[in-house]
């Protein structure tokens, strides 16, 4: 009986969606899907005729005006700047061979003769004040290097420098290099920086392992000695968990 009163039910009939009279919607091929993220888009030709701009133009701000990159905030702007004061009047601004480079070529204000297989000091007649968090780094010119085997020497410059920037430059090349005023002689390479507030030195004991006897007939000593020593190794290594050196690194 349950078996015929059970109603069935009746089969569903609807109109393809293809037809017009279907209520469904309708099917299509290709179904883009939802983007996760905003897509990157870039600048494209106008009806005007102007071509359209290369890399280096899309990188500044005039193509990115709601870029964060290219519209940067007047406190970042007056933190990243390079203050550079001019000491003579053959002092040349540092200058950057593209949007890209990293590095900002120097000048020399000088004429000078860096002898073969030695070295010399050119001044630039200029000081710079570079921003917070970091300090500058007199690197080599690639071409110099390349051609006239050309290097720098200890070229780190502190934040709180003033004094005139002066490249030294070494001659590895067995002949003579003239240096003129206005040539570029190096590139300055602004490096953000960590500093460390805190000095701990870790001196557990004046004596290590090697300072022990050595000789087969002193054994006893040699390894009360190294007890000794490993002892205050073992020591110093708690006492500096609870020392840690507080390093600031400046983002």
């Amino acid at each position: 009986m349950a078996a015929e009163d059970a109603v069935t039910p009746a089969p569903l009939t609807h109109e393809p969606p293809s037809l017009p009279s279907s209520p469904l919607p309708k099917r299509t091929k290709v179904i883009d899907p939802t983007p996760l993220y905003q897509a990157a888009t870039l600048p494209r030709g106008t009806d005007s005729g102007a071509a359209t701009p290369t890399p280096l133009a899309m990188a500044s701000a005039e193509h990115h005006p709601t870029h964060p990159i290219g519209q940067p905030t007047a406190a970042a702007a007056a933190e990243m700047q390079l203050q550079v004061q001019f000491l003579s009047d053959k002092a040349t601004a540092p200058t950057k061979g593209s949007a890209f480079a990293a590095g900002h070529d120097l000048y020399s204000a000088r004429d000078i003769v860096i002898p073969a297989r030695g070295r010399a000091r050119v001044d630039t007649d200029i000081s710079i004040a570079v921003p917070a968090g970091t300090y500058g780094r007199v690197a080599p010119r690639s071409g110099l290097a390349a051609k006239h085997g050309i290097d720098t020497m200890a070229g780190v410059i502190d934040a709180d420098y003033r004094g005139q920037v002066g490249v030294i430059l070494a001659n590895l090349s067995d002949t003579d290099f003239e240096v003129k005023v206005g040539d570029r002689i190096a590139q300055l390479i602004v490096e953000k920086v960590c500093l460390v507030s805190k000095y701990l030195a870790l001196n557990p004991h004046r004596y290590t392992r090697s300072s022990c006897p050595r000789s087969s007939s002193y054994k006893s000593s040699k390894r009360a000695c190294e007890a000794l020593v490993d002892s205050a190794v073992q020591e110093a290594s708690v006492a500096v968990r609870w020392q840690i050196p507080r390093v600031l690194c400046i983002a």
